[in-house]
């Protein structure tokens, strides 16, 4: 089986045109999916129907700010980006129903999706080498923040390729020699994120792993693997970045604490800052009146400070987004909006257990981007974060359509 396609790398080029930019992601996702319609007889023939209560619930996040942005004043700029942000997930399901739905044979179809998954993290990581070996001296540093600033946060690519592709594709690549590779690399790459959040995430998933394990001896192998590899890569870094990453994690709870102690000087405020935007929302929504409870402040509302700060040479006295989506919706859709936005992440773990008599590939898929869509809206975005809605939003439509192949063959579920 080749292990890279034409069309994978297709796939790999859209991720990197999302992670580069969420317009730039939106133009290049919307010609893919109008060349699709257009050239491919077998796009054009997929029932859309299963993807209606996902656009449905969708709409209403942004039917709630919209409503609401009627009454209020806000830019040009602000609302376009939310209306983006906000209806990103339905594109990238029609992406994902399209992408595999136009594949016949379901085995083919799931080698394109680990395929896809699979080139998007190797070449990730290919560019994260490229960049730390153009920066050389950043390995002499002794300061995470350098790491971060030049790699980013981490490339989501490599996280859900290790987790779907080596937790749950057990065989996948046939070549052991080869998946040892990628093992290295892929958790190589989310340890120089140093991004606790993946820490998280590679624990939860882990933990689920083991319980749902068909084979227990290779997925114990596995974790104790990852497990040698983070500890051989914490003890050989130098002594200083290992303080300060302990010393972030250590501080993990009261970064997004929404105590208004932790806010009592401008040093708090940003030692904690997902935690003071927390702060602030809840305190903006306690003052706002009914309607705006319920319908939010609007597309393209700004959260209102209390002060003036600056950066990179500009002032500022409001923001227009929040770094946790569940506040994020809160702010711009109301009580109406979170309430769809959860119901779009639970469908998720209701779709899960559905199937999971029927298919423990997929039962264990939908249950990891549950988990991860859940962990990482509470710090980085999650169904809102064009990276993960368009790699995890994009597993799903890979789910609705073998759902809808089975179905129409008479092997639905």
């Amino acid at each position: 089986m080749r292990y890279v396609s034409i069309d994978s790398l297709i796939f790999t080029l859209l991720f990197f045109c999302i992670r580069k930019s969420i317009y730039l992601g939106l133009v290049a996702l919307c010609v893919t999916i109008v060349v699709l319609v257009i050239l491919d007889p077998k796009v054009r023939s997929l029932n859309v129907k299963p993807m209606f209560p996902f656009f449905l619930i969708n709409g209403i996040i942004l039917f709630s700010g919209a409503f609401s942005m009627i009454w209020g004043v806000a830019g040009v700029r602000d609302i376009t980006r939310d209306v983006v942000t906000f209806s990103f997930p339905s594109l990238a399901l029609i992406f994902g129903y399209y992408w595999f739905g136009r594949i016949k044979s379901l085995e083919a179809r799931r080698t394109r999706l680990i395929q896809d998954l699979f080139t998007a993290g190797t070449l990730g990581v290919i560019v994260e080498i490229v960049i730390v070996l153009s920066n050389f001296s950043i390995l002499r540093s002794a300061d995470v923040r350098q790491y971060r600033e030049l790699l980013g946060t981490g490339n989501d690519a490599t996280l859900i390729a290790l987790i779907f592709g080596l937790f749950i594709f057990q065989n996948f690549p046939q070549n052991s020699k080869l998946r040892t590779l990628l093992l290295l690399a892929f958790t190589g790459s989310i340890l120089f994120s140093f991004s606790r959040i993946n820490f998280l995430v590679i624990i939860v998933c882990g933990a689920f792993m083991i319980i749902e394990a068909n084979n227990f001896k290779f997925t114990s192998r596995l974790l104790i693997s990852v497990g040698l590899i983070v500890f051989i890569f914490f003890t050989a870094v130098p002594q200083e970045i290992r303080a300060s990453f302990l010393n972030k994690l250590g501080n993990s709870f009261s970064e997004v604490s929404t105590q208004s102690a932790n806010f009592d000087t401008w040093a708090d405020i940003n030692n904690n800052w997902r935690g003071y935007e927390k702060y602030r929302t809840i305190q903006t929504f306690k003052d706002a009146g009914l309607f705006n409870r319920i319908f939010g402040m609007g597309l393209g509302a700004r959260l209102q400070l209390p002060f003036t700060m600056t950066l990179d040479g500009q002032q500022y006295s409001s923001i227009p987004t929040i770094h946790t989506s569940y506040y994020y919706i809160l702010l711009k859709s109301g009580i109406l909006g979170l309430i769809a936005y959860t119901s779009l992440i639970l469908s998720f773990l209701v779709h899960a257990l559905h199937i999971r008599d029927k298919s423990q590939d997929l039962f264990k898929m939908l249950i990891l981007s549950f988990i991860l869509l859940a962990i990482k809206g509470y710090t980085e975005g999650g169904l809102l974060n064009a990276q993960d809605s368009f790699l995890l939003v994009g597993v799903l439509g890979y789910f609705q359509s073998v759902r809808e192949n089975r179905r129409r063959f008479g092997d639905g579920f």
